[in-house]
């Protein structure tokens, strides 16, 4: 915008200079001699470096000129197997809030008593690792038994479509499936030579889902149950609840 010369100046001919208003990156063009402004100007940000909000999952960077604050999520690295074998996602080193003092209040408490085992609610920490993004699907497992002739007891059993969750395997069958991927992905890349796949212990899965900042569920503190259970009927593909149901780190379902 620009402001009418209402002072004449006092040499006669302004003479203009830029200047930074106070906290700003905002700059008027100022006579030096009245000190009568011009024009206005918006400079770019000057940005520090992301840092992460202690117990969140947001990064924050400030300008060191305004001081004007922008948010982000964490980025989250991937991995994905071009093969149709899965994406993974990397859950950073740290610690999370494992379990819950509120389980009187959840859904169903009292037809589930078990829910009490999740009190006290205590402080876990985790080495970095990578989680499935999501189940593992028909099409993947069935991968497995066809590549290796692995012998599956329940391959007669109905399953849904191929991108479905796969039902009716046991730990036998998952410790095959682990490390028969383990060996395609060395062969292929995806990961490195010391890394394995493994079934998730029960602390890896919780961070996964609910993140660090002590959530119920993995969208939020409140909403109705959102997964592949029987009270909602047959399977369903998986991402179907994505991304409104997505965990804070992106894991779906």
């Amino acid at each position: 915008m620009s402001i009418k010369h209402t002072i004449q100046c006092k040499l006669g001919k302004h003479e203009l200079a830029w200047k930074f208003l106070p906290d700003s990156c905002e700059q008027r063009q100022v006579c030096v001699h009245c000190q009568q402004g011009f024009e206005t100007r918006q400079q770019p940000h000057i940005w520090g470096e992301w840092q992460t909000l202690e117990g969140t999952l947001t990064q924050q960077r400030t300008c060191d000129r305004c001081n004007t604050h922008e948010q982000r999520p964490v980025p989250v690295r991937v991995r994905k197997d071009n093969t149709g074998l899965g994406t993974i996602i990397e859950i950073p080193a740290g610690p999370f809030w494992m379990g819950s003092d509120r389980w009187e209040s959840w859904a169903g408490a009292t037809q589930a008593p078990n829910l009490k085992l999740e009190s006290p609610r205590h402080s876990v920490s985790l080495p970095t690792y990578w989680i499935g993004r999501t189940q593992v699907t028909v099409f993947q497992f069935r991968s497995f038994v066809r590549a290796s002739g692995y012998q599956w007891k329940n391959a007669d059993k109905k399953q849904g479509e191929g991108n479905h969750p796969i039902v009716y395997v046991n730990w036998f069958d998952v410790l095959a499936y682990c490390q028969w991927l383990t060996d395609t992905w060395h062969a292929s890349g995806m990961i490195s030579p010391n890394e394995v796949v493994l079934p998730p212990s029960e602390a890896e899965w919780e961070k996964a889902a609910r993140g660090i900042d002590g959530r119920i569920y993995p969208w939020g503190e409140s909403g109705v149950f959102q997964g592949h259970y029987e009270a909602l009927g047959p399977t369903k593909p998986v991402g179907s609840y994505s991304p409104a149901g997505d965990s804070p780190y992106g894991c779906a379902d």
